[in-house]
Parts: C-alpha cells; structure tokens; sequence
C-alpha cells in the first residue's frame, strides 16, 4: 500500500508565522513494496480544511518531494493555508505506477508580511535597576488589561522584544518556547514568534503579561565580558489580532497606555544566573507599594528589521532526576545529576519567607571529591531565589541557562531530598532524524556522547560550549560538527538562520567576523 506522511513546510511541521512568502512544501512516501519511487504528484492548497474551493492545484511528472516550492496566488498576512499531497509511485517489476490516496492534509499560517501590518509601538520602561554585583539591568514587566465583545473564533499574537522575552497571558505560560526571539544579528534582523492563544481568551478580564530581560541583545557576551553587544535599551513589541465569529476583528498592541508592573526578577544574565526575590510576585499585599503601575514609554527602532521566526525554537527537550546528594569533603551540599547538562535546575523548597538559597553549578568535582568551578572561569552560572514563605514554592530560572552535571547547594533547609530536583535540559527543538547502534558499548557510548554535545550546545545558535564565559557561535566547531549534526537531527532550519545572521555580520565587519556575536 502506498502512502504519503510526514508533511513539513520549510522544514517545519504547521508552523504559524511564518515570513516566507513563497514556502517550501516536502513530503515522504511509504510502501509495502521495495524500491519505490515516486514518478508524479499532485499538490493542492486551500484557506479552508476542506479543500472547498482551492486556491491552488499543481500536477506535476516529477520525483521531488523535498523543498517543492509554492507557486499559487499571493498569500497573505495573517492567513492560514491547507496542503495535502497525492502521489503515483512504481516499484521493481511494476508496469504502472500505483495511486496513493490523499494524505493527511498539514497546514502553514502566514506573520505579519509587510511594515504596515504593524500598529503597536516598541515599549519599554523609563527607570530600571542596576544589579551592583555584576552591572545588570534588572527585567522589567508590562501588562495590558482589555476584554472582548463577541464570540472569539481566533486569537493570535505576534511578539518580539530587544532582549529576551516570556508572555502571560490571563496567569498561564504563553507558548512552550524559551529564550525568544533567539539571538541574531539584531543590527539587521530580530525575529517575530506567532502564538495561537484562542483557548486563553476569556469575555471579560484579560490581562497580558509581557517580562524582558537583557539577554545577547544587552546583556554580556564572551569572555572580554562585552556588554552592550547590540544597544542598551530593552523593549517590547506586541500585536494580538482578535477575530470574532461575526467578522469584526480588533488588535490589542503594545504602546504607551501598556503599564508598568511588579517583577520578582532582580537580575538575569545568560553567563552570571539569576537573582529571583519570591516575595515580589504579583499579587503579595505585603509588597503593595512595589506594584504601583507606571505607563510605558515608546521607544523608536525600525520594523524593517522585523522577520519570522526561521529556525525551531529552544524548548524543554528532556528532564532528568539527580543520581546522588552528597557532602563533599570540605562539607559542602553538592547535587549530581549523573549527566552533564545544558538548561536549569528546578526545585521545589518550602522555608521561611526570606530564606535565601543560592545554587552553584559546575561541571566536574576535583581529586578530592570537592565542587570544582576553575574550568567555568568567569561565568557566575549562579541562582539566587529568595523564598516567599508561602507554603511549597517551585521554581525555574527565566532568561539564563547553566551547563552542569553538579550543582552546589547553599541555604537549603534540612531535609531536602534528591526528589525535590529536576535537571530541566534545553536546547533548539530538532527532529532527531539518524540513529547508530553496534554492538560495541564504547562506540555506543561515543555515540551518545556525541549527541548529547549536540543538546548543549545547539541552543538557537552552534555554541563551542555552553558552561564557561565563551558561548559564542564560533564558525570553526560548527564547520568541523555540521555534518555529523545534520546526521543526527534535522539541522536544516537552524543552520538556515544563523548563517543569514552570519553573513550579514560578515558584511558589516569587512568579511572578518567568525561568530555571530561580531567577534573577529
């Protein structure tokens, strides 16, 4: 029996905002025969799931089945589109070829094409704090309350931020994507994630929480601890477009009537950690005073430089539990994970509310079975989480990632067990595509080694290492790794992006950039 599956446009399977405006369509076949190939196919595109009426309706006596690109009418903003695929393929010894039924149909949804799509406005806040310790601005959070008039069909929202980003919308995590919008060369390009939220929109009492932090765009870089790398103010820009079951639309967007709210984060650096005060959360009486909104203020950058998100974003690829909570010789509080590791360590704690806890993390223990940190050099790759005292407190760091195998723990009550961690591992969501296996437990080993070294250090752009004060997207490493890379995980899309960002740095620095983040 003949079979079409695996539907993906542009690599990418049903993205929504997407940027290209003629997208490549690719497919597989499966047969129950061998040494079957596909001789013609038919391709159809509609607005509607039905594929009543179409809008495009290509045959073709051809073999390509990968990067078939669109051909149809001009597509447009905001619009999502259904594919489907039929083929005719002919086996050994067949006289003619045999006819698959329709596949399963996939779907692509256009971003926000042109400059004129946009009506909301880059925002950000007038007075920020400066973390003494290590020069940080603090995050800042903004919110926008509105309700809706009608039956809602359909609701999206287009978000970017200079820095790094998290969305809330009515207290739930918008999407499933961490350290948006990636890092690129924010000269030249900042990218735009498209979120469905339809089931998130209430009738009355919305409010919409946006948190940015420095990130690559202002926050260091590299071991000659550069800061600034891109500019040096944060901001935000939103768009919801809202559509209602009677054909009325609305947008709600960032501008200036956005207000100005309380953020628990105090510090957020990629290479130095987190400083996290609990008793700051929205909502803490205690701390009314520091919950006095602010209205925004709109800052100027051109929306020439906006494009759609091009490559998969990172998200929560794997969570391990620790192997063993020990006293070192010295006595230190030490967790092993068993793996080393790219990503976060998340617990849960109850203690008293300004209990402070900090968390050390490192990737190796010395001769003597003491925490070693020599080999991090300069990275702080620390967390401070201040405890609210409310009963069981969970939590998870928000715009910095360590990488580590043990995790130094200091302040923590009696008690604690190796079941109050989790080991959260990240990196850059890629369908894993190759296997190897042999009967060798070595070569497996290697083997797996290799693929691990793949998940720390492909988070959104090819690092040399994730742990240490480098972090950067050398051209050298990924050069010598690309090929094994691809074997292993789909990295056409991720490769895809960050040489564009590449390239333009290269043109900007006289052909002698060879990292993304414009070292030479």
């Amino acid at each position: 029996m003949l079979k079409v599956k695996a539907l993906r446009c542009e690599h990418l399977n049903n993205p929504i905002g997407l940027g290209c405006l003629k997208p490549r369509l690719s497919w597989q076949i499966e047969s129950d025969k061998i040494y079957v190939s596909q001789k013609r196919f038919q391709l159809q595109v509609s607005v509607h799931p039905t594929f009543e009426p179409l809008i495009w309706n290509h045959f073709a006596y051809s073999d390509q089945s990968i990067l078939f690109p669109y051909e149809g009418p001009p597509l447009e903003s905001g619009q999502r589109y259904y594919y489907r695929v039929k083929v005719w393929a002919q086996g050994a010894g067949d006289t003619e070829p045999e006819e698959s039924e329709w596949s399963e149909s996939g779907f692509w949804e256009m971003g926000l094409l042109y400059e004129q799509d946009w009506k909301a406005q880059w925002i950000t806040v007038k007075e920020r704090s400066i973390n003494e310790q290590f020069q940080t601005r603090a995050p800042f959070a903004a919110s926008k309350c509105f309700s809706v008039e009608g039956k809602v069909i359909k609701a999206v929202i287009y978000a970017t931020s200079l820095g790094l980003y998290e969305l809330e919308l009515n207290g739930q995590r918008v999407g499933d994507a961490y350290f948006t919008p990636g890092w690129t060369d924010y000269n030249d390009r900042v990218q735009v994630q498209a979120y469905d939220v339809t089931a998130a929109i209430r009738e009355q009492h919305n409010q919409i929480t946006a948190t940015v932090g420095e990130g690559w765009y202002s926050g260091y870089l590299g071991w000659q601890k550069r800061k600034d790398t891109y500019g040096n103010t944060n901001a935000l820009l939103l768009q919801m477009k809202i559509s209602y079951e009677d054909g009325r639309s609305e947008l709600i967007c960032s501008d200036s009537s956005w207000e100005e709210t309380s953020c628990a984060i105090l510090m957020s650096d990629i290479y130095n950690g987190e400083i996290y005060d609990a008793r700051l959360e929205q909502g803490t009486a205690k701390h009314s005073s520091l919950t006095e909104r602010k209205k925004m203020q709109v800052v100027p950058f051109p929306f020439s430089h906006l494009v759609a998100q091009e490559n998969e974003p990172v998200r929560v690829m794997n969570r391990l539990k620790p192997v063993e909570l020990i006293r070192t010789p010295k006595g230190e509080l030490v967790l092993d994970l068993g793996q080393n590791m790219v990503g976060w360590l998340e617990f849960k704690v109850e203690a008293p509310a300004g209990t402070v806890l900090k968390l050390v993390h490192g990737e190796v223990l010395d001769q003597e079975g003491n925490f070693y940190r020599d080999n991090i050099r300069d990275a702080a790759q620390q967390i401070t989480y201040i405890c609210s005292g409310k009963g069981t407190e969970i939590f998870r760091p928000h715009f910095t990632f360590q990488g580590f195998q043990y995790v130094k723990l200091e302040g923590f009550p009696d008690g604690v067990t190796i079941e109050d961690f989790t080991g959260v591992v990240l990196h850059s969501d890629m369908e894993t595509i190759g296997w190897f296996e042999t009967s060798d437990p070595k070569l497996n080993q290697l083997q797996h080694n290799i693929v691990w070294g793949q998940k720390g250090n492909f988070l959104d752009v090819p690092t040399d290492c994730p742990q240490r004060d480098e972090r950067l997207g050398w051209t050298g490493d990924a050069q010598i790794f690309a090929r094994t890379a691809s074997f292993n995980m789909n990295a056409a899309s991720f490769f895809r992006k960050w040489l564009k960002d590449l390239a333009y740095n290269q043109l900007e620095n006289g052909g002698s950039a060879f990292c993304s983040a414009g070292c030479s």
